[in-house]
This record gives structure tokens, C-alpha cells and sequence, in this order.
């Protein structure tokens, strides 16, 4: 799959909160909940 998150943040090994990965996706376009 194409990584989103990657292009959030230079330091992608930090785990971020799953709450704010998901709204992160959802901006994405990638979850559609």
C-alpha cells in the first residue's frame, strides 16, 4: 500500500496518537468512517 503518514512527519517511527493517525487518514481520503 502507499504510505500516507510519511509526508506528515520526517520522524515516522514515532507511533502517534491512534486518534490523530486516524484523522490523519481520514484528511487522507484513506478511511472512510
Amino acid at each position: 500500500g502507499t504510505i500516507v503518514y510519511s509526508d506528515q512527519t520526517d520522524n515516522y517511527r514515532v507511533r502517534p496518537e491512534p486518534d490523530t493517525f486516524l484523522a490523519i487518514l481520514r484528511r487522507a481520503g484513506v478511511v472512510s468512517k
